[in-house]
């Protein structure tokens, strides 16, 4: 029985780490590319959101739980993830400038994505919500309108994802749940706006 307990335990943390919300963010961006068959767009669209977003968060984290600021690289205390929220906001915010200034236009996808952690940020005051569930649903939803059959199989990764962080005890039910929530009414939003 351990050794089960052990192997399921080891399973949900490849899950969790395999679709954090930084990497599931990168892999949509990749397929969004690949899709739209546009080696070009790798300077204007993904170098700038590894660059601007994805590494100078991931750098975050990783200082912060090097300082002892952070117990984990999943942020999972609710009272250290309010630092989390405070760089990411921010740091979004001026990525979207950065996007607006150089298409002239919004980027729809970010605009939501900024309300979506405005939503877990607001929600972590009352309750943890799972992160990576809320933002995996939301990749589904991105993903959904690349192609609904690969936003159907990420949404059954986000149930896996979602388990995984009940299995390692990172969040409650009630989390999981409250991210799920978040996630399903802003991808809702999405894809009404995004239609």
């Amino acid at each position: 029985m351990n050794q089960k307990k052990s192997t399921l335990q080891r399973i949900a943390g490849l899950l969790s780490a395999v679709f954090n919300p930084l990497f599931s963010l990168l892999f949509l961006y990749s397929m969004y590319m690949r899709e739209q068959a546009a080696e070009a767009k790798f300077t204007t669209t993904l170098l700038p959101v590894v660059l601007g977003l994805a590494l100078p968060v991931a750098l975050f984290i990783y200082f912060n739980v090097k300082r002892g600021k952070f117990t984990n690289l999943d942020v999972s205390d609710r009272v250290q993830r309010k630092r989390l929220y405070y760089f990411i906001l921010p740091l979004l915010s001026l990525f979207m400038v950065y996007e607006y200034a150089g298409n002239g236009k919004p980027n729809l996808e970010n605009i939501f994505l900024c309300m979506l952690l405005l939503a877990l940020m607001l929600s972590n005051y009352w309750i943890k919500s799972s992160m990576h569930t809320a933002l995996n649903i939301y990749v589904a939803a991105m993903f959904y309108n690349l192609n609904p059959q690969w936003g159907y199989a990420w949404l059954g990764i986000t149930v896996l994802v979602g388990i995984s962080r009940l299995i390692l005890k990172r969040h409650t039910l009630a989390e999981v749940i409250s991210g799920s929530v978040i996630g399903t009414v802003v991808s809702a939003f999405y894809l009404w706006f995004g239609q």
